[in-house]
């Protein structure tokens, strides 16, 4: 048989699921740059250029996440200071962002199962509905899971003794705390992580624990776990440095522990359910609220995850066949997994699609593990004709859905907010202060310590309280006030509410968008 034949049969695999791959990110791109913006995007960007034109977090502005996404995302507000294109440029990013978690999946998934499948799981999470929309999203949550995801794979790398670990422990422990310092929700990424650490030092290592107790109070402790934890120790300090910087210390740590809590007591007079969004709805799945191939192949993929993520994590040393730290790098993954799925399912009081983001890697790694030892058995009984027609098939079948799921999503787009921000940058004042309640008007100036979020549903729980909305607009004479398409100005207090609607007026051709002070 001629040697170039041999050749793509012995890589067939790797050919279809790389065709197939090509096809998804594809439309990922499609998808990424025509969808409508959610309005969480407008608010973390409108953050972001507050943070980049000089204003502190916490303190000039209502914030209650850590920075790391300000700092990461500022440079955008300085390419595109004005216009629509800031919003796009973000968006590029975020794609970027997804296809380096692909690679770190991919990158994973070869260090633990070969590389002979290492395109599978990649795949999988490329094509995955629940929750598609929000990889693609400008939202904190993306960036934090790159570099979670990040340290656990460097993490792995140094389980399984590749060279240079204190250099890869290092980055691990990096790449774990600079993900806390963008958002907090990878916090089991970091917890299993330094209990796998420290477990390592001792049980994998074959150190008695006296021993290391001993080593550790002479300040003599293992090389591996001084790396990891000097990693994490840099990316705190400069996080400690720079709030250090913003003056008043007492603000910002209200802002970042007992302000998230106090907001997201919203969230108990309207409970989310963990499988809200598991049903059928043709935002997520196609058609409409039925359902479609891509509600059953989502499930199918969701369901087949948890059972094998759950089997693993139960059974780290059969995976391992009996390697010590091999049945680490297995409890690693798999207790994040565990514990992230138990904190969305239990503790999370608002369960948003995006914080699936973080699992859903895992779904994509653990039925792909499932999935292979399907193809593997076809491959070693029918031979490697029957296992190309399988993947072609598979192949079909998740392109055709792929279709299916996003090619309404083509009809939500985004032209229209750009063209409302063009005009809203054409007919205002660079200069002026406008009270945004959506986010969209980040070129602006805030009159108000908090914009962006539905204030009005939540500070009555806020043991802090905010100056009252109503004198604000009174004494600074604010002359616009924008809600955009979030109705937030229903959630206002009904004094504000009166006080608005005596001062302003709607202006001509906006509805109830845009309003203007009367007499300006």
């Amino acid at each position: 048989m001629n040697k170039w034949v041999l050749l793509i049969l012995k890589n067939l695999p790797m050919i279809i699921l790389g065709v197939l791959l090509a096809f998804l990110m594809y439309w990922r791109w499609k998808v990424g740059l025509t969808r409508f913006f959610d309005v969480d995007e407008f608010s973390y960007l409108h953050w972001t250029a507050d943070f980049a034109r000089g204003s502190r977090p916490y303190t000039d502005f209502f914030m209650f996440f850590t920075p790391g996404f300000l700092w990461f995302f500022a440079p955008l507000v300085f390419l595109f200071p004005h216009g629509p294109m800031i919003f796009l440029a973000a968006r590029v990013v975020s794609l970027g962002i997804f296809a380096v978690m692909l690679v770190l999946l991919g990158v994973l998934f070869a260090s633990i199962r070969g590389r002979r499948w290492a395109l599978l799981p990649v795949v999988l999470l490329a094509f995955l509905p629940m929750p598609y929309d929000k990889f693609l999203e400008t939202r904190p949550d993306n960036l934090a899971t790159l570099l979670a995801f990040g340290g656990l794979v460097f993490q792995v790398s140094a389980l399984l003794g590749a060279k240079k670990s204190q250099a890869l422990w290092f980055w691990s422990g990096m790449c774990y705390m600079a993900s806390l310092v963008v958002f907090v929700k990878t916090l089991p990424f970091v917890l299993v992580g330094c209990a796998i650490a420290i477990l390592d030092s001792v049980w994998g290592k074959g150190v008695p624990f006296g021993v290391w107790w001993k080593n550790l109070l002479r300040r003599k402790p293992d090389p591996d776990i001084r790396a990891f934890f000097v990693g994490l120790l840099i990316p705190l300090g400069v996080f400690l440095v720079w709030v250090s910087s913003l003056g008043d210390i007492g603000k910002v740590w209200y802002s970042l522990t007992k302000l998230p809590f106090e907001a997201n007591m919203i969230g108990k007079l309207g409970l989310m359910e963990p499988h809200l969004f598991f049903f059928p709805n043709g935002s997520f799945y196609g058609g409409s609220a039925t359902v479609t191939n891509g509600l059953i192949l989502n499930h199918t993929l969701w369901f087949i995850g948890i059972i094998a993520g759950v089997v693993r994590f139960f059974t780290p040393f059969i995976a391992a066949a009996g390697d010590r730290r091999k049945a680490l790098a297995e409890l690693l993954i798999g207790g994040v997994f565990v514990l992230s799925v138990v904190l969305y399912v239990q503790f999370f009081p608002l369960k948003h699609s995006q914080y699936l983001i973080p699992i859903a890697l895992f779904i994509a790694y653990y039925s792909s593990d499932a999935f292979v030892l399907g193809l593997q058995w076809i491959n070693k009984t029918m031979g490697i004709i029957a296992l190309g027609l399988v993947l072609i098939a598979g192949a079909y079948i998740i392109g055709k859905t792929t279709i299916e799921v996003n090619q309404v999503k083509l009809f939500w787009s985004n032209t229209v907010q750009l063209q409302q921000v063009a005009l809203l940058v054409d007919s205002i004042p660079p200069q002026a202060e406008v009270l945004d309640l959506e986010g969209r008007m980040l070129f602006w100036r805030d009159p108000y310590y908090i914009c962006c979020v539905p204030f009005g549903s939540f500070t009555r729980f806020l043991s802090r309280q905010p100056p009252v909305l109503r004198d604000v607009l009174e004494m600074k004479k604010v002359p616009y006030i924008y809600q955009g398409d979030s109705n937030r100005f229903s959630v206002l207090s009904y004094e504000d509410q009166l006080y608005i609607r005596k001062a302003y007026v709607p202006v001509t051709g906006w509805g109830e968008t845009l309003w203007e002070r009367i007499g300006i």
